[in-house]
């Protein structure tokens, strides 16, 4: 039974081929002819079986259907368990007939027209448009015109199809040929046969299509001229980039990529062929042409970048070709980055190694003031304008502010794990690099994370023991392949090294076959074949927009990177340097904060009981206290040996009993703080030697110069602003030590109480001493704790952060640089003079605040003249008197109405004192904190002032 199942389906020789094969295969009578629409001497009724296949004829009247078992009887059959065993002959399985072929009239009919292909022995008309006739026909039509309206020449010249398409071809490769040439007069190809054409073309139409070529060909000649003039002159690093790029193009073009002469049969078939070619071609020449006026690698690289943000939604593979190009071109502003924020070994030589000027840092060395010498630590500036344009203004600071730290760590700090060049090996280090894809996102950020959290946990090792290289422990770099190794393998096992390295050596290179192993080459291959499936189209499928490239490719490691150097470089300020310490220094004495430094600076400068001292008994006053006695003495201003014996033991007493009990005192202040003289311009010296004008102590100043590396937080605008607020202060503790003295002065026993001046000088000192008390208070428990409170918060928010190291608290920021916390500093001193009315913009009121403040010295002087007087026996002269003391009371208190009354306005303005101590940095960010309005502290000093509305009244005498 088994047998009999696999012999019903088992068929012999089923794949046998027919005994009339042999007739087939010349392809004459299949039963579908081939499909040969070319020529016209085939016709449709060669598609169909031919009329010669004889098929057998059924005789319905003669067949003998009796053999024809009934429906019964199949049905027994297939029930039956002894039927036949059938085996098919060979000649059964013989299912195709003979065939005849086809005869000679059929295979040279033709099938133009439905009526021919209906009716064999149907004429064709001849037709009237030429188009239809013969191109011999089409060329002696042409003839009888004129190749153009301007030109009398009739039919053009014409020239062999082949020789045209040789030109053609030759043309768009940028090569001369018999009917091109290149002219370096005109620096273009010109067509040397004038009115050229074709058999079967009008002239127009060939010179149109020679006019893209000609086009083409100029174009990749330029480039050329462009690429061999970059290497001959002394050019930028991305230009050299870009030449290679255009180098690599035209090798491409060269190589053969367009169709080959002997290949070509079209004219249409060539100008698909030269479409992509020549618009990456002239893509790249109007990125030369606007180059040409560039000088620097920024603005070639932006250029680049602008113009394939342009083809986001235009043309995929050029897209694709232009951000390689931009790679390439932005590789050396990308690798002096890299060595700028710390991505390269300090070993390795850029070529940007020794440039100082050129690029967004630019490199000013620092004068030492004291011995004429640069400082170790250059001063490095930001230049915006040099940034690439796809990268973020905020990226641009981030960028600089975390190279500039990081020499901070190399000069002060060169053994932190940071600073050192081999930390890690170069494998593991990341690099600024550029990717277009989805899929690298992940992969940027994981290696972003990987790289910070092992440089964190070197950065903490180095902290806690003083020394890096705990990561070269755990990264170990892995041996170059070129490398033999030979230590613990016997000698067959270095032969077979030896061996195995000689035959790698000896194999053939690759053959021009093979594919390209240049990564912008094989991309150039891809777009320029014109499929649907290149690698440039591929890639280009959902890909981000080119606008998002860079923050997908260096906004992750630019921001991991900033944030150990900035953690790294505020916690050698804090704790190495002592940065806090610094700070509560010039909080104390140039702020005024200190109130054993006020007291002792108020006795030495204005007490009137303390002795003076003059040139002849300098030694004899040294052993007792010295003062100034500013206001009582007529000669003005010191000598320097008398300014230095009164002011002696004044800052370092102060600063001694500002320290923590049983502490060790240093030698000297930090910072070499202590009094000197201010230089003034020569219009400002007479008005320091009047003893009673207003400007009698602004040649008095405190000297300090911040120790590196704390120049970076304390700078120079800060120490200015510094200046400005110590002057200001003093004349504000001049005239309360003036007005106090006031208050406890009596008139003179000769005197009546009653009298009119002394009712009027009565009233000038008590609102003399309300004023400036009022004005004490409000700038040191207002205009000045405010400001210094919130910013003392920060700092101690900022050393939380810092010890915890964001286990605790949060880690700081990637913003939260030196910088910004030198623009914080900045910024609160910016507030303060800002409520001290010290800003340019306040001149006006600043200038009414002078005078109000002169005219109570003006009175002081009137006082004591006037007590000097009556005491020395001087007649009476009470009338006089009275009249002089009330003028003078009548203009100040005008005086401080109007003063009163712009402060008022001030405060009420709204928006006021919003934008003031912006110190050119945005919010955000620890470092980043706006604070209160400016305008709400004016209002304070207006309530503390006036709350009654005492100075609105007129004044009644």
């Amino acid at each position: 039974m088994a047998g009999s199942v696999e012999d019903a389906f088992r068929f012999h020789d089923l794949w046998a081929p027919s005994p009339d094969e042999g007739t087939y295969l010349d392809g004459s009578i299949l039963h579908f002819t081939p499909l040969l629409l070319q020529e016209p001497e085939h016709r449709l009724h060669d598609f169909f079986l031919p009329k010669s296949l004889d098929l057998p004829s059924l005789d319905l009247g003669t067949a003998d259907f009796s053999t024809i078992p009934s429906i019964e009887d199949l049905d027994e059959s297939l029930d039956s368990s002894d039927a036949p065993e059938f085996t098919p002959n060979d000649d059964e399985l013989d299912i195709l007939p003979p065939l005849s072929r086809p005869t000679a009239s059929r295979l040279s009919a033709r099938f133009f027209t439905w009526e021919g292909f209906l009716d064999p022995d149907f004429v064709e008309p001849r037709s009237a448009y030429l188009s239809e006739a013969s191109p011999h026909t089409f060329d002696a039509a042409l003839r009888a015109l004129p190749v153009s309206p301007d030109s009398d020449e009739k039919g053009g010249k014409l020239v062999q199809r082949d020789v045209l398409l040789r030109g053609l071809s030759y043309l768009a490769r940028g090569r001369s040929s018999a009917l091109f040439r290149y002219s370096e007069d005109s620096r273009s190809f010109t067509c040397v046969v004038d009115n050229v054409c074709v058999s079967g073309l009008s002239c127009r139409t060939v010179q149109s299509t020679c006019e893209h070529f000609l086009e083409c060909g100029t174009n990749v000649k330029l480039l050329q001229i462009f690429v061999d003039d970059t290497y001959k002159e002394n050019t930028t690093p991305a230009t050299v980039a870009l030449a290679s790029c255009i180098s690599i193009l035209l090798g491409v073009i060269q190589s053969g990529h367009l169709t080959t002469p002997r290949t070509l049969r079209s004219l249409l078939r060539l100008q698909q062929d030269i479409q992509r070619p020549k618009h990456v071609i002239s893509c790249l020449k109007h990125l030369v042409d606007e180059i040409s006026q560039t000088t620097d690698d920024e603005s070639i690289s932006s250029l680049i970048y602008d113009k394939a943000q342009q083809l986001d939604h235009t043309n995929d593979w050029l897209r694709y070709i232009l951000l390689e190009v931009l790679s390439r071109s932005s590789a050396p502003w990308l690798d002096f980055t890299n060595s700028w924020i710390g991505f390269s070994s300090r070993s390795q030589t850029t070529m940007y190694e020794h440039t100082t000027t050129g690029g967004f840092v630019e490199e000013q060395p620092q004068e030492n003031e004291e011995i004429g010498k640069a400082s170790a630590m250059p001063d490095y500036s930001f230049n915006p304008g040099k940034m690439p344009t796809f990268i973020s203004d905020d990226d641009g600071h981030v960028i600089f502010e975390t190279g500039k730290s990081l020499r901070l760590l190399q000069v002060h700090h060169p053994d932190h794990p940071l600073a050192t060049a081999d930390t890690l090996p170069e494998t593991n280090m990341p690099k600024l690099e550029w990717h277009f894809n989805w899929e690298d996102v992940e992969k940027i950020q994981a290696k972003a994370t990987a790289y910070e959290r092992s440089l964190m946990a070197a950065v903490k090792h180095y902290e806690r023991n003083g020394r890096s290289g705990l990561i070269r422990d755990h990264y170990q770099e892995a041996a170059p392949r070129e490398q033999i190794e030979t230590f613990g393998k016997d000698e067959s096992q270095i032969d077979t090294q030896i061996e195995a390295s000689a035959d790698f050596l000896d194999a053939p290179l690759h053959s021009g076959s093979q594919p390209p192993q240049d990564k912008l080459q094989q991309i150039l291959f891809d777009a320029l074949s014109n499929t649907q499936t290149s690698q440039a189209d591929s890639l280009s499928n959902f890909a981000p927009p080119t606008s998002m490239a860079p923050l997908i490719s260096f906004t992750p490691l630019i921001a991991a990177q900033a944030r150990l150097v900035n953690t790294s470089t505020l916690h050698a300020l804090f704790h190495r340097h002592q940065l806090r310490h610094h700070l509560n220094l010039h909080h104390d004495f140039h702020l005024f904060a200190s109130g054993l430094f006020v007291a002792r600076l108020s006795h030495a400068l204005f007490s009137p009981d303390l002795p003076t001292s003059s040139r002849s008994n300098i030694q004899s006053s040294t052993a007792n206290p010295i003062g100034l006695r500013l206001g009582t003495r007529d000669t003005w201003p010191p000598a320097s040996s008398e300014l230095r014996l009164a002011l002696m033991g004044v800052l370092t007493d102060s600063y001694h009993a500002s320290l923590p009990p049983h502490s060790t005192r240093p030698p000297s202040i930090p910072g070499n703080l202590g009094f000197a003289v201010r230089s003034l311009p020569a219009a400002d010296v007479p008005a320091i030697t009047d003893p009673d004008s207003l400007t009698a102590l602004d040649f008095l100043r405190l000297h300090y110069k911040p120790p590196p590396p704390l120049d970076a937080i304390i700078t120079p605008t800060s120490l200015v602003l510094y200046d400005h607020i110590f002057k200001h202060l003093l004349r504000v503790i001049r005239l309360a030590c003036v007005t106090t003295h006031l208050t406890r002065t009596s008139t003179p026993h000769r005197s009546s109480l009653h009298s009119p001046s002394a009712i009027i000088a009565t009233r000038f000192r008590i609102d003399a001493h309300h004023f400036t008390t009022t004005l004490a208070s409000y700038i040191f428990d207002v205009a000045i704790a405010g400001p210094w409170t919130r910013f003392n918060t920060v700092l101690d928010n900022a050393e939380r952060r810092l010890a915890s190291g964001g286990t605790t608290a949060p880690p700081l920021a990637h913003t939260d640089n030196t910088a910004r916390l030198a623009a914080l500093h900045e910024r609160v001193l910016e507030r303060i003079a800002f409520a001290l009315l010290l800003r340019k913009r306040q001149v006006e009121v600043r200038n009414l605040l002078d005078e109000i403040l002169s005219g109570i010295l003006a009175f002081a002087r009137w006082e004591r003249l006037w007590g000097r007087g009556r005491a020395d026996g001087g007649e009476d002269g009470d009338g006089e008197e009275a009249d002089e003391v009330r003028e003078m009371y009548t203009k100040w208190r005008k005086r401080v109405r109007v003063f009163v009354s712009v402060c008022r306005g001030l405060s009420e303005r709204k928006g006021y004192g919003e934008e003031e101590g912006g110190g050119g940095v945005d919010g955000g960010g620890l470092f980043g904190g706006g604070g209160e309005e400016a305008g709400s502290a004016i209002a304070q000093l207006v309530v503390r002032l006036e709350m009654s509305g005492y100075y609105a009244e007129p004044t009644r005498l």
